[in-house]
């Protein structure tokens, strides 16, 4: 896969992930889900039966890591990112470091996850096999699959062109090694791979919400994608299929990939 700004290191750790806030707003949004997805819940519950080390990749601010660590205090959780700001977040024990060379020796960790991160990779299937030289046990995957908020994307699309700004779009990481791509790619590294497909319908009764959204995404569409014009479309666009439907709606589509 072409490098691009989804997977540019400096736009990683310059903009996109230098700390949590344009995360955060892009996941505030999950919160008008139905049904709703605990994946913090999930991903503990996969682990609960791993007593030995993990390695949480692409850890961000640590929602996972702080998370395994609560469940299990006697099991260390190794947070690494690219992102010394998301690492200081995440907390001790941590690594700034990049997944398809991980500073691990083989087969020194009972699990890792690699949980919506490795789209941000230029070449993934370098990033799988450094998973699955460090893991003994299994990797946990997450990714988006096909389709997964097309509607959200094409309403940013549609207001850019309103007002005259082209962009590259809409593009999005769930076009980068979508869950069937991730698929694939997993069975070429690991003996065994099992699939879980989660699907809901984000209905958002108010545009703050969207708007946030797309101006959380400059780093990758450019700041002319985000800029003051597409977002007062975005924002006009997003109230009349409101005042319309009763809710702005996406379907949200993603998926785990347990790894052995």
């Amino acid at each position: 896969m072409a490098q691009s700004a989804f997977t540019d290191p400096r736009v990683l750790v310059g903009d996109a992930y230098r700390d949590p806030a344009k995360l955060a707003a892009r996941t505030a949004i999950y919160a008008y889900q139905t049904p709703r997805f605990d994946l913090v819940r999930e991903v503990v519950g996969r682990l609960r039966g791993v007593a030995g080390p993990v390695l949480d990749v692409g850890c961000g601010p640590g929602r996972y890591t702080q998370a395994l660590r609560a469940a299990q205090a006697a099991r260390p959780v190794i947070a690494c990112d690219l992102s010394a700001g998301m690492v200081s977040v995440a907390g001790p024990p941590a690594a700034v470091t990049n997944v398809s060379a991980l500073p691990f020796r083989t087969d020194a960790f009972h699990a890792a996850l690699a949980l919506h991160m490795l789209y941000h990779v230029e070449h993934p299937d370098a990033a799988l096999a450094e998973l699955a030289r460090v893991t003994a046990g299994f990797v946990l995957i997450s990714t988006n699959a096909a389709g997964h908020k097309r509607e959200l994307l094409d309403v940013h699309a549609q207001a850019a062109a309103d007002v005259g700004v082209a962009f590259d779009g809409p593009f999005d990481t769930a076009t980068r090694f979508n869950l069937d791509e991730a698929e694939i790619a997993a069975r070429r590294h690991f003996r065994d791979v099992d699939r879980s497909d989660l699907i809901g319908t984000v209905a958002v009764p108010d545009a703050a919400p969207v708007v946030a959204f797309i101006a959380s995404t400059a780093p990758w569409y450019g700041d002319s994608a985000a800029s003051d014009a597409v977002l007062a479309r975005v924002a006009t666009r997003v109230s009349d299929i409101i005042a319309r439907d009763g809710a702005f709606r996406f379907r949200n589509h993603l998926g785990f990939l347990a790894c052995r």
